[in-house]
């Protein structure tokens, strides 16, 4: 499916108007500018739900000025509103809202630390010797920074550090300095070494479990960011200007986290890799994976796919790249239409245990098929829950499904991406046969007979909810 088939890009209006009243044209009853404003204002409420997401042109010619966005000759001529000065730009935000909607934004923002998050050294300046705070341009100037990094992680991006200090004092300034906007428990990977940031980079993805492709590099150093762009070009390199007063305005110009909604468990994403990092502690000190699992007293709610979790449903289809046995992109009108479909059945799974709740972590998508078997369209779940049972324990509710329908085989499919190849193995791992090799695209099928399946025993407690997006 293509995830942008029912989507809509509405364009909001250029203030191509020139004030008859001057700076209180809001009084001006019928004043063109002022109708263009509030306009601008009702589409930003009406898209809501509707599959509809804004391209703010207008706030572009606000930041920009005008005259670069719109030349009233050109518009008089030839009926072009947007200026050709910048059509590469505005191609470049349309690209932006098309790579968030297939889950292409970037996940987590690396920053370095000393000239980045504050200025000078620490290890040399001390803690009280390095530029931070009030009483300084440049001190107010990182403080901001921060306090975007801080914005981003509240609505889901991940933070990360990565700096050639001694650990020690590269935390000192996170636990003691006075306006230090940031905290340690902002940063879901910390690290500090004298290691080559390259590895450190590679690192911090597979701590965090995400591609190396989902990481925003941010460092002063201009050899730091060559040598990542040398060594690693899947990572997004920002080329930040010299005055530190820019940097935050360089972030956020950039795009790399463009998104077109937000669900409760965007906001909850730093917690939940705090919960995951309490969660790998005890593994590495449990003795054996079953008493592990046992100790983490797992739940795994579950319900049909509803409006209450819509936006998470289709925020997951279309950014879950790793485990994902087709990487099917469906949009929202699209998945709103399942809803209503008797021969699909869907389900949202949510996990949590004693450290917390992990959100929804897993959709599955199933469709009745001519010969009657239990087809799975869709099967994915996030990374973060890998190695915890889930896909057996939700294995068990769609055979469960099966045998309330009467259904003798479930289909099973993968179809192979560059990204997924850590699910090749798993129908078979699960019991399922192999009943179609590798087609000329690599898809293979797998099925499960029904009738004589056994489930296995987990370590996960399963419970059905009448509304698991609330």
């Amino acid at each position: 499916m293509d995830a942008f088939a029912c989507t809509v890009l509405q364009q909001t209006v250029l203030p191509v108007f020139p004030d008859a009243f001057g700076n209180n044209e809001h009084r001006l009853a019928g004043s063109p500018q002022r109708f263009v404003e509030e306009l601008n204002r009702e589409l930003e409420t009406a898209v809501d739900g509707r599959g509809t997401h804004l391209l703010s042109v207008h706030k572009y010619a606000t930041l920009d000025g005008l005259s670069q966005w719109h030349d009233p000759a050109l518009w008089l001529r030839t009926r072009q509103e947007i200026h050709p000065g910048v059509a590469p730009l505005y191609g470049d935000f349309l690209v932006r809202m098309i790579a968030a909607q297939l889950g292409r934004s970037a996940k987590c923002l690396v920053l370095d630390l000393d000239n980045t998050l504050w200025g000078g050294v620490i290890g040399d300046d001390g803690i009280h010797g390095i530029v931070l705070g009030p009483g300084s341009p440049a001190g107010e100037a990182f403080c901001a920074l921060q306090s975007y990094a801080l914005r981003l992680k509240e609505r889901g991006v991940l933070l990360a550090i990565c700096s050639k200090n001694d650990e020690q004092n590269a935390l000192s300034p996170f636990e003691l300095h006075a306006h230090m906007v940031l905290k340690r428990t902002d940063i879901a990977c910390f690290v500090a070494n004298w290691n080559d940031k390259a590895s450190n980079l590679r690192y911090i993805a597979a701590t965090l479990n995400i591609g190396i492709d989902s990481l925003v590099f941010v460092d002063d150093n201009p050899f730091e960011r060559n040598l990542i762009r040398q060594e690693l070009p899947e990572v997004a390199v920002l080329e930040l200007p010299e005055d530190p007063a820019l940097y935050t305005d360089c972030i956020a110009r950039s795009g790399y986290f463009e998104a077109l909604a937000l669900t409760a468990e965007d906001r909850a994403r730093a917690e939940q890799y705090r919960a995951n990092s309490e969660r790998e502690s005890l593994r590495n000190t449990a003795t054996d994976l079953t008493g592990y699992l046992r100790s983490l007293a797992m739940q795994l709610s579950w319900s049909s796919f509803d409006e209450a979790g819509l936006q998470r449903i289709v925020q997951l289809i279309n950014k879950t790249n790793q485990f994902n046995l087709t990487t099917r992109r469906y949009s929202e009108a699209e998945v709103r239409e399942l809803l209503h479909d008797a021969d699909v059945l869907t389900w949202q799974l949510r996990l949590k245990d004693r450290f917390g709740d992990n959100g929804v972590i897993s959709l599955l998508i199933a469709r009745l098929n001519r010969e009657g078997d239990l087809e799975m369209d869709s099967w994915l779940m996030s990374c973060r829950v890998l190695g915890r049972e889930v896909e057996q324990a939700a294995l068990d509710l769609v055979v469960a499904a099966a045998k309330n329908r009467a259904v003798r085989k479930i289909i099973g499919i993968y179809r192979p991406t560059p990204k997924n190849t850590i699910v090749k193995d798993m129908y078979s791992k699960l019991g399922f046969s192999l009943i179609q090799d590798e087609d000329q695209e690599g898809t293979t099928r797998w099925a499960l007979d029904v009738v004589s399946y056994v489930p296995r025993h987990t370590q996960i407690q399963t419970v059905e909810l009448l509304h698991a997006g609330s």
